[in-house]
């Protein structure tokens, strides 16, 4: 028995780019456990930010397969500054600001 042939996608990695995705994995996980959807929203986005960055300036294709050119990587910056501005409005609206934190306490015998 052969064998099943493997797809084009996969064939086309080096140690590298594996090397890559499972760090980009790690980080994406670690956010979502420190500080759930807001977090894995703001680090998708830096992620796709440096990418598109990455492909606008040079290029080359990336890790992801990003072959699209200096405007697909424009484009992908572009998307990348959005997650990371809706990250932050899911983050910010999730996590409540104790009012109590905010007020100024004021000690007898002190001014």
């Amino acid at each position: 028995m052969s064998s099943p042939a493997q797809p084009n996608w996969l064939k086309q990695r080096s140690a590298l780019d594996w090397v890559g995705i499972a760090v980009i994995g790690c980080v994406l996980f670690f956010s979502a456990t420190a500080s759930g959807v807001g977090g894995i929203f703001i680090m998708a986005g830096i992620i796709a930010l440096g990418l598109g960055i990455y492909v606008a300036i040079t290029g080359r294709r990336t890790m992801f397969g990003f072959t699209g050119g200096r405007k697909f990587g424009l484009a992908v910056t572009g998307a990348g500054l959005v997650a990371s501005f809706v990250g932050g409005g899911i983050y910010g609206s999730s996590n409540d600001v104790d009012p109590r934190g905010c007020q100024m306490v004021c000690v007898p015998g002190q001014s």
